[in-house]
């Protein structure tokens, strides 16, 4: 059956099938002989040749009418996706002398809107009376996918034509209600999505779009937690590591608008999608994918375009071998002219912004005296100026070489006199000269820098430091004042930040989980006071249904941050109130 107008006659009956059907079982006064009818007409086809025994046997084996009604529905609906299904062809026509692959469908572009239209208001149709079927949801988009034919042959490439007409696209928008808002199961559920990418690409920038803005709308949130505990979230890692390419354009449009903007929530995006998909790589079941499905993933490489070999690097450990390894590789790989190449979403920069820990453990092992074990040297230190500066600037190396420089004459250790760390900061900050202000990381070597240096820095020291990676701005006085709702959120996660790093590297330098523990909770000890101040700061804005969430996240983040490690805040006042008080107000709103 390829008419075109008896499939929309198929969609049609069914349709009205569904109408009529609906509302007689909800007649109690209405005879189940209608429904049995029907159903007898659905499979006789025509009038003439009924069956008429029929009847009595499904009378006499007690048929309700819903049951009959569900029948006949789920006899239509397979029978449309078995029409659907054989208007797909792949065949070899052989001629004199060679020999065409054809692969495509029967219906064209133009019919293939209108088909999905159909399907559209059966799915509707379907949905309140709970029946939807997922079956005839592929069935529709498969069709859709291959509305082209296409011919293949040795001597030539094949030409792909997927370009969405308007009406293909908002017909596909209607279509993507109906897809289940679950993990998907099976082969073809994990196929749906990824045709969906593909029949309108723009599917694609809506669904990455729609995390952006919520991880932009939720500062507060952790997006490595988000990305597994949140069903939306971990349906798209599961869909972008079923396909290579997908995951390839999604990276690509990340970078592309973080080139851009600038802006840390893209990067932050970007840096969570390629650390869980590497994630679900290493362990699909944990991620709810069967071993079958998790046995047929591409390897790592399949998902970066170039660097392999580094890759490998960047997704080993943190530890100061690994990262002189890492530096020799970035260097002999580093083409010697400067071209925009060198920061594009193929570049090894860009699979370096990926992988932030090293840039923060290159700015930790500028200024580790904390730590009495780690190895101390001048190819240490020259490293991780180098690797900074490379990453702050990739493109200019008389830049880079400057910038080194100075970062190699700010890594002696900093000491508790609060003047003395005005004074870092402010030849600190004589680094924007080189014009890498606006550089995403800059202010962050700091947290780095922090993490190496914490047992000499007093509260009051890692205020002031804390403070400048967020705001930029050098505090004249530790005082209270007046601060914006934005600004304060920024100061709190500035925190969270701090501390989320130091786990993650103390657990990589240090011998014993328990040295890693102790670290990061004499670093919590000294960033309580201002964390408190900036809890304090949030909670003199009203809450509303507007910041709601904004509330209930950062009550989820404080006591996820109060026992990161281990808790020490046994009996301390200050954060037990603040904490209370975020509890009472989201309670009371």
């Amino acid at each position: 059956m390829s008419n075109l107008l008896e499939l929309t006659r198929l969609f049609s009956r069914l349709a009205s099938q569904i109408e009529t059907g609906n509302g007689d079982t909800n007649n109690a006064d209405q005879s189940d002989d209608v429904l049995v009818a029907a159903l007898n007409q659905s499979l006789n086809l025509s009038e003439q040749s009924r069956v008429r025994v029929l009847d009595t046997a499904l009378s006499l084996m007690c048929f309700t009418a819903p049951q009959v009604f569900d029948s006949v529905i789920e006899y239509s609906v397979n029978t449309i996706v078995s029409v659907l299904s054989s208007l797909i062809e792949c065949e070899v026509l052989k001629s004199d002398k060679s020999e065409v692959l054809r692969i495509g469908g029967y219906i064209s572009a133009h019919d293939c809107v209108r088909v999905m239209e159909s399907c559209v208001d059966v799915l509707g149709k379907l949905t309140e009376h709970g029946m939807l079927s997922r079956s005839l949801l592929y069935a529709v988009v498969r069709v859709a996918v291959m509305r082209t034919q296409f011919q293949y042959t040795m001597q030539l490439t094949p030409v792909f034509n997927v370009q969405s007409t308007e009406e293909m696209s908002h017909a596909l928008s209607k279509l993507v209600y109906y897809i289940p808002k679950t993990i998907p199961t099976n082969n073809q559920e994990l196929q749906l999505r990824l045709l969906i990418w593909y029949l309108d690409p723009q599917t694609l920038l809506e669904d990455i779009s729609q995390l952006l803005q919520e991880a932009i709308g939720r500062p507060f949130i952790c997006l490595n937690d988000e990305f597994y505990e949140k069903l939306k979230w971990r349906s798209v890692i599961i869909f972008l590591a079923l396909s290579p390419l997908f995951f390839i354009e999604t990276r690509s449009l990340l970078h592309t608008w973080f080139l851009h903007t600038g802006l840390d929530s893209v990067l932050e995006l970007q840096v969570g999608l390629a650390s869980m998909l590497l994630d679900l790589l290493s362990r699909p079941i944990y991620w709810g994918l069967s071993a079958e499905i998790g046995s047929k993933l591409p390897f790592s490489n399949a998902y970066f375009l170039s660097n392999h070999n580094l890759l490998r690097t960047f997704n080993e450990p943190l530890s100061y071998d690994g990262f002189l390894e890492l530096v020799h590789k970035i260097k002999d790989s580093t083409p010697q002219t400067n071209t925009i190449s060198m920061v594009d979403h193929k570049s090894t920069w860009s699979i370096a912004m990926n992988f932030p820990d090293w840039f923060y453990f290159a700015s930790f092992l500028l200024s580790g005296r904390s730590f009495d074990y780690l190895q101390q040297t001048s190819s240490c230190s020259a490293a991780a100026s180098w690797y900074i500066s490379w990453i702050l600037d990739p493109v200019t190396e008389s830049v880079s070489g400057i910038l080194a420089e100075k970062l190699s004459k700010l890594s002696k250790p900093l000491v508790i006199n609060l003047s003395t760390i005005r004074i870092w900061l402010k030849e600190f900050q004589d680094v924007k000269a080189i014009d890498i202000q606006k550089n995403a990381m800059f202010r962050r070597i700091t947290f780095g820098i922090l993490i190496g240096s914490y047992s000499s820095i007093t509260e009051d020291g890692f205020e002031l430091l804390l403070h400048y990676v967020t705001t930029g701005i050098i505090l004249r006085s530790t005082e209270s004042q007046h601060t914006r709702l934005k600004e304060a959120v920024a100061c709190a996660c500035s925190v969270f930040n701090l501390t989320d790093i130091a786990e993650r590297i103390s657990d990589s330098v240090c011998d014993a989980r328990e040295i890693a523990v102790e670290i990061i909770c004499q670093i919590k000890l000294r960033v309580v006071k201002y964390l408190i101040k900036c809890v304090n700061s949030l909670l003199q804005f009203q809450i509303d249904q507007n910041n709601l969430l904004l509330y209930k996240d950062l009550h989820r983040r404080m006591l996820r941050w109060r026992n990161q490690g281990k808790d020490v805040f046994h009996g301390y006042k200050d954060l037990d109130d603040a904490i209370n008080t975020i509890s009472s107000k989201l309670l009371h709103s």
